[in-house]
């Protein structure tokens, strides 16, 4: 199964320390593998905030996905995808219709029908965005 991975930092800083892009994308890249999943890309997004949609990693992980089969995006948290509920559920709405999985390090599958995203997803979002 294919697999791309989604990274972001918000900052420049957190890009050089703590949250890296390359503590992210080898956190997935574990995950990937040892879920069996075959990682094609990575889309990274340094420096731009997670409560718009508009960064450049993001806009050519969506554009790959309206044109060619990928079976899972894989995050390390939620928030490095989105820290906004209504964006995550239209992020979530666009794969779903093509067929694609999202997967979170820190959860597992996150879906707005799971258990984990009604109440710990929810949370975290909206704690993120406060």
């Amino acid at each position: 199964m294919k697999a791309v991975i989604y990274a972001r930092t918000a900052t420049r800083t957190q890009t050089q320390h703590g949250d890296s892009m390359q503590a992210q994308i080898e956190a997935c890249t574990k995950y990937a593998k040892e879920n069996g999943y075959e990682v094609t890309d990575v889309f990274p997004d340094a420096g731009y905030s997670g409560t718009k949609l508009d960064r450049p990693g993001l806009n050519r992980l969506r554009d790959l996905i309206s044109r060619e089969s990928i079976d899972t995006v894989v995050v390390s948290d939620l928030a490095r995808l989105t820290r906004s509920a209504t964006d995550k559920s239209r992020l979530e709405k666009g794969f779903t219709n093509r067929g694609v999985e999202l997967r979170c390090v820190t959860s597992g599958a996150v879906s707005v029908t799971t258990k984990w995203f009604r109440t710990q997803g929810s949370r975290q979002l909206k704690c993120a965005q406060g």
